[in-house]
């Protein structure tokens, strides 16, 4: 009984053990290996955990491609208690592997091996095996066999890139350092398949460039590759082949200076170009003509440097052409490079002041005109006459600025027409400017009047000459801001709104409504500097006011209502908002507006 009880017991331990134990735990290298592994592939009763008959190859993947020669192998990791020794191997021939062993490392006591550097080269195949030492045996036979391939490592920064065009017809060869290599062949054809001409051809380099010393032909396909050999002296194979065309055509000069189709001043210029890497010395043409069959003015291929200064004077009015060519540090020209055009007009100035058409009322005015770059003097010409065929108030051709002022009093009512030219630093003159005009008056707008006021209009500007008087004037400042126009429902008749109807508006009023203080009536009492002649200004020579005097903010005027002297009907007048120029059209003649007060004379 009590031993049925006790196998009872073991029974349910065992279920209980086997419960608790997994059937197919994880890799035993990770971290979370847990226990034994209870898969036995070979059938021979023992897991595959501590049988070195199981022994199986994990990294690198079969077929890999590796771009190091010191790749790490890794095989199954057997329990560390049982299974202490490796052995790897590795070939260059999976057929015949034990005549073609490049690494062994035997009785090694990791399941992981670094292979050591100069072991490996690039560009090649190889073949790896393992077997396993449990302290009582080794593996009874090799693992399965694994490849994998060295690939060569990228070459960066090499030159001449695959497929480029280039200028250069010695051109450095050149590549990225290989690890591990003791030298270095390389081989230059005209076929891809170099079965052509073998430019170059030499295994004789310990540096990762190469020279070319004999010129290459211009307007031709090269094909170069590159094989390296390790310390021990074994070749690899050849790495793909590159190629690159030599066109010195490739790279034309950038121009700069004129640029094309620009008009210049200077009748010397300096012609300017980029520098071309590489070059070795240029030649230029200029010629009055785009086919350079016409005069040849520059011929030039002596120049080493990217620049030419025009020596001989160059004609005003011209169109000339230019361009360049450039040869290589081999001496060998290329074509010409894209012709580029400039056109020599020295141009006159732009004049500042006065104004075209301007009236002054400066009898000795200055004349200016704007500051011209490669200027080394001016002329200046002042007539009455348009044709310049009238007197000649000024004849000057040797001034250094740009400003004059006439000496000659000139006279009122008189036009002057004026004009300026300009040499530059090789004494060629430009032609004459346009040619502008000024008046000279006794006063112009804006000029203070005899009786202390702002003349704001000039009859003779606008080619009228219907008036017994010329200029109006304003008071130069308003006589009241709240000041009403006066009888209210009152008709006064003939208030005229033209110009010159100011002051037989100011009489009519007055005549009507009598004394009182009113708009009329306080321009015509108004009295400034022993003048008293003021009268309230018609509805248009009330715009005048605005337009010439408020608009340019002269006189002090308000943005506020003005009267005129215009009447509407018994009820309103007319008066301007000089806000925004707006006529209230039925303004109460009891409403209390500013007013300012004109002559004439």
């Amino acid at each position: 009984m009590k031993k049925f009880i006790l196998f009872g017991i073991g029974v349910v331990l065992f279920i209980l053990y086997s419960c608790h134990q997994p059937t197919n735990l994880v890799d035993p290298k990770s971290n979370n290996y847990i226990g034994e592994e209870v898969i036995d592939a070979d059938g021979d009763g023992v897991g595959n955990y501590y049988d070195v008959d199981e022994i199986s190859l994990e990294s690198p993947n079969d077929g890999s491609e590796l771009n190091t020669t010191t790749p790490e192998l890794t095989v199954y990791k057997f329990d560390e208690n049982t299974v202490n020794k490796y052995h790897i191997q590795i070939s260059t021939d999976k057929n015949n592997f034990a005549d073609h062993i490049v690494f062994e490392k035997d009785s090694y006591d990791s399941h992981q091996c670094i292979v050591p550097a100069n072991t490996l080269i690039w560009a090649t195949n190889y073949y790896w095996r393992a077997k396993a030492y449990d302290d009582t045996k080794w593996s009874d036979n090799w693992s399965e066999i694994k490849s994998f391939f060295i690939v060569v490592d990228s070459l960066n920064t090499i030159s001449p890139q695959n497929g480029n065009t280039i200028i250069d017809t010695t051109p450095l060869i050149d590549w990225d350092d290989i690890n591990g290599a003791s030298g270095y062949r390389i081989q230059i054809n005209d076929t891809s398949d170099y079965t052509g001409t073998m430019v170059v051809d030499d295994d004789s380099l310990t540096n990762s460039s190469f020279q070319v010393s004999s010129v290459l032909s211009d307007n031709e396909i090269y094909y170069w590759r590159i094989k390296w050999k390790n310390s021990n002296g074994v070749w690899g194979d050849w790495a793909d082949t590159w190629s690159f065309t030599i066109d010195i055509d490739l790279v034309n000069p950038t121009y700069l200076s004129p640029q094309n189709g620009n008009t210049i001043i200077d009748t010397t210029p300096l012609i300017d170009w980029d520098d071309i890497n590489g070059a070795s010395g240029y030649r230029i043409q200029i010629n009055d003509t785009n086919d350079y069959t016409g005069t040849l003015v520059v011929d030039d291929d002596s120049l080493t440097n990217s620049s030419f200064q025009v020596s001989s004077v160059l004609s005003d009015n011209e169109t000339y052409y230019w361009r360049i060519k450039w040869k290589n540090s081999d001496g060998v020209w290329g074509e010409w490079a894209n012709s580029w055009s400039f056109n020599l007009d020295i141009t006159s100035p732009n004049y500042t002041s006065p104004e075209n058409e301007q009236c002054i009322s400066d009898t000795t005015p200055i004349l200016k005109w704007e500051v011209l770059e490669n200027t080394n003097g001016y002329w200046v010409q002042v007539n009455t006459k348009e044709d310049f065929s009238g007197s000649m108030i000024v004849d000057d051709n040797s001034l250094a600025i740009t400003e004059t002022e006439i000496s000659t009093i000139l006279s009122y009512d008189t036009t002057y027409y004026w004009r300026v030219k300009r040499k530059n630093h090789d004494g060629v003159w430009s032609d004459w400017g346009e040619i502008w005009n000024f008046t000279v008056n006794e006063y112009v707008v804006g000029d203070t009047g005899p009786a202390g006021g702002i003349i704001f209009y000039d009859e003779n500007i606008d080619g009228n000459d219907d008036f017994s008087w010329r200029y109006l004037e304003a008071a130069p400042e308003d006589q009241g801001s709240a000041i009403e126009w006066g009888g209210k429902y009152t008709l006064i008749s003939f208030t005229n709104p033209s110009i010159g109807k100011g002051l037989s508006n100011t009489q009519e009023i007055i005549a009507k409504l009598g004394s009182g203080t009113y708009a009329a009536k306080v321009c015509d009492n108004l009295n400034i500097n022993g003048y008293e002649d003021w009268f309230l200004p018609s509805k248009d020579e009330l715009y005048l006011l605005y337009d010439n005097l408020y608009n340019n903010d002269i006189g002090n005027l308000q943005s506020k209502l003005y009267w005129s002297s215009t009447e509407i009907s018994d009820y309103a007048a007319e008066s301007l908002d000089f806000s925004d120029g707006h006529w209230w059209y039925n303004e109460a003649k009891d409403d209390a507006n500013y007013v300012r007060a004109i002559r004439s004379f």
